[in-house]
């Protein structure tokens, strides 16, 4: 997923979500790094950081939050993300951020 698609996925987690409901999310750090950027926007959109971990010897990084307020009402057919062509991807031209 690309930088736009990230910022929305993120944003319209919460209509997906229980009460208090806890998401786990994965992204590799490759250039451009936006697990910094993920983490803002899922604070944005109501969820409280729980954790995040890059993991060491590689370009694996995963976060956990837990929705922080009441979910927003559900919204059918919104598409949540797209995945981009294999060449477009961010770890096809693979180069670690740490």
């Amino acid at each position: 997923m690309g930088a736009t698609c990230s910022a929305h996925s993120a944003t319209t987690r919460a209509g997906l979500c229980a009460p208090g409901a806890t998401v786990i999310w994965t992204r590799g750090r490759f250039e451009p790094d936006l697990t910094w950027a993920i983490r803002a926007w899922f604070v944005t959109a109501g969820f409280d950081e729980l954790a995040f971990h890059a993991i060491p010897g590689s370009t694996a990084s995963v976060g956990v939050n837990r929705l922080a307020i009441p979910p927003p009402p559900f919204h059918p057919g919104v598409r949540l993300f797209t995945f981009l062509e294999r060449e477009a991807r961010p770890s096809s031209r693979a180069r670690r951020t740490d």
